[in-house]
């Protein structure tokens, strides 16, 4: 697939980023880690968000199960995020030398860690009050699962008033056919997941060469390994608003996930599956008008430079489907559940 100019100097800013970073202490988790003590901490890597990560904090202190540490890492915020973070009792581990992305950010969170267990939360999420007591409970009831995972709505606060996106989580029959439905689809929220810190940083960590997609990357090398656990329920709400940074046109993140078939035949099985999910991303791109030309033109080269065209074309017509049934479940949820609403309204 080509990459255009743009991503070409993008993957070459994150790799003299990344250069610079591990210069300053910012490092690739190693697969030796030192005892761990029974608990929980919660990592939540944050860069110029001091109003957003307020109210993240407020959701984990809030949580039914308290967590026994809060580490907030840094990545070099403009703003008031570290003093917002510190006053909300947080451990927070600064990054003097500038951003060098979430990945790296969720890293170094990590490598300070010392429970057995972790709760990796972006800074503009909100935790539900049962999130990590639910999680925790399911982890520990399943020895074997390298984490445990919940489902999360996505909203948006518009100036009516909180209203529902979709709902994240898994289809039927994901949960029998693991790693190779996450490869083709990340129905794991960034935010509701609980993993064993030990699992985690054996398996590499977050990819901190990755601009993003960094989340899908990890669940998917502990998918590999084990099985994780569900939990069926909406555990933590995905914010939706103008400083979200993902970007489906950003080749260095989607190829780089996309190459893990090459070393597993499990996935190469649903590489079409994959490639569909791409060309509805791309479509949709190009329909909004973003970059219009560069999503046609990925979109054009995943189908017609594969041999699978007509699995692909399904898989992109399954992805439209889906992100419409998961729309109304999210609008059905808003309206069936009082103590939801209730919640999100105390984050106005």
């Amino acid at each position: 697939m080509a990459i255009t100019a743009d991503v070409a100097y993008e993957e070459t800013t994150i790799v003299a980023r990344l250069l610079r970073c591990r210069g300053h202490g910012i490092e690739f988790p190693m697969a030796m880690t030192p005892a761990l003590q029974r608990g929980i901490s919660v990592v939540i890597p944050v860069k110029d968000r001091a109003h957003l990560i307020a109210q993240t904090l407020r959701s984990v202190r809030e949580q039914t199960r308290p967590v026994d540490e809060i580490v907030v890492v840094d990545d070099g915020s403009l703003d008031d995020s570290a003093a917002v973070a510190r006053h909300a009792g947080a451990t927070v581990v600064p990054n003097e030398s500038g951003a060098c992305g979430p990945a790296a950010a969720r890293n170094h969170g990590l490598n300070r860690v010392r429970t057995e267990l972790a709760c990796p939360v972006d800074s503009d999420d909100l935790l539900l009050p049962h999130a990590i007591e639910k999680l925790t409970h399911a982890i520990e009831k399943t020895p074997n699962a390298p984490f445990a995972f919940g489902r999360a709505l996505a909203a948006a606060k518009e100036a009516d008033g909180w209203q529902p996106r979709g709902i994240v989580a898994p289809l039927e029959g994901d949960m029998e056919d693991l790693p190779c439905r996450l490869y083709a689809r990340n129905f794991v929220p960034a935010s509701a997941v609980v993993v064993r810190t030990r699992d985690i940083l054996d398996a590499g960590g977050y990819p901190a060469w990755l601009p993003f997609n960094e989340d899908h990357y990890a669940w998917i090398q502990l998918a590999r390994r084990a099985s994780p656990v569900h939990v069926p329920e909406v555990l933590t709400v995905t914010r939706r608003h103008a400083g979200n940074r993902h970007d489906p046109l950003a080749d260095a993140a989607t190829e780089e996930i996309t190459r893990l078939a090459d070393e597993d035949p499990r996935l190469l099985a649903c590489l079409p599956e994959r490639l569909g999910v791409q060309v509805l991303d791309m479509v949709t791109i190009a329909l909004r008008g973003q970059r219009p030309t560069d999503a046609a033109r990925t979109a054009w080269d995943l189908v017609m430079r594969q041999p699978e065209r007509l699995r692909i074309l399904r898989s992109a017509l399954e992805r439209w489907r889906t992100r419409r049934m998961r729309a109304r479940e999210g609008k059905e949820l808003w309206r069936a559940d009082p103590e939801l609403r209730r919640f999100l309204s105390a984050y106005e």
